[in-house]
């Protein structure tokens, strides 16, 4: 960790004020998400930590199934359509909380492979932050 008493603006300060930013930009976008969408990510959030394996992917009807839990857990919001939470995952993905590359498994259809983009010092407190204000 760099000193603060420095002189002059070394490298290791950038990094960690880029790091920082980071942080507090992840923090603020998962903030002023919609009730829907934060029930969403916090569905990929729930549905990665049951999962042995945090790097695995994840297929949209495992959070569809699992967002549904959650609407019924919190009584305040009704389940949206599979067809809008994967619009919602589509919008996480752009927001760049979440990678989401759709797979096409012929004539079963089409799904999203979904990884989380979070850094990994922030996953459990943006998951505590939804918990409290969701649930």
């Amino acid at each position: 960790m760099p000193s603060d008493n420095s002189e002059k603006v070394l490298p290791e300060h950038i990094d960690e004020a880029e790091e920082r930013i980071e942080r507090d930009r992840v923090l603020e976008i998962v903030s002023t998400l919609p009730k829907q969408s934060q029930l969403v990510l916090y569905a990929i959030l729930d549905v990665m930590n049951s999962t042995a394996n945090k790097n695995q992917k994840l297929e949209t009807g495992e959070v569809y199934e699992k967002y549904k839990e959650l609407c019924i857990q919190s009584a305040a919001q009704t389940p949206l359509t599979q067809r809008r939470v994967s619009d919602l995952i589509g919008e996480l993905d752009m927001l760049g909380l979440i990678n989401a590359k759709v797979i096409s498994k012929g004539r079963y259809g089409r799904t999203r492979e979904i990884y989380i983009s979070i850094p990994d010092d922030l996953l459990e407190k943006i998951k505590n932050k939804l918990q409290e204000e969701l649930l």
